[in-house]
């Protein structure tokens, strides 16, 4: 037999539960907007190989290119907010970008069947980073507007 004192407690870890979870969420999106931080403060750069000879072989290390990482991290933080925000406030800001970015692809792609040799992809990868980051100042304003990260949820 369980006592009252009992079912009390167990209560209480349910919704200790959920805010854990919820508060974990919150943290993992606190987590992203850090990356992306530390990602854009510091000088964006092409990926590129290094080479260290360890001894009688060579090891070679990919270093990641910022750009892309910068892009790929906003990309998820709209991806996680999605469900958060509905469609009505996230998907029209993304649907604007997604459109620049799919116009930017066709005139690589052009550019790069035409074998245009004034094709820059650095310049590419740029106006990509560009896109990025209006969508990340949309997201964050979002999340300002919202007071998302500020508020608590209630259970029970």
């Amino acid at each position: 037999m369980v006592s009252l004192d009992q079912d009390q407690t167990k209560e209480k870890n349910i919704k200790m539960d959920y805010q854990k979870d919820e508060r974990s969420f919150r943290g993992l999106i606190m987590d992203l907007l850090e990356a992306i931080i530390k990602i854009s403060s510091q000088e964006y750069r092409g990926g590129y190989w290094t080479e260290k000879i360890v001894g009688q072989s060579i090891e070679r290390t990919y270093i990641n290119d910022t750009r892309k990482q910068y892009i790929q991290s906003v990309q998820t933080l709209k991806d996680l907010l999605l469900p958060h925000f509905k469609e009505e406030k996230i998907v029209p800001i993304y649907n604007k970008i997604q459109k620049e970015f799919e116009k930017l692809e066709d005139e690589k792609i052009k550019k790069v069947q035409d074998g245009d040799k004034d094709y820059d992809a650095v310049l590419y990868s740029i106006k990509q980073l560009k896109l990025m980051q209006q969508l990340f100042r949309e997201l964050n304003n979002l999340l300002h507007n919202s007071q998302y990260l500020k508020k608590r949820m209630e259970f029970g």
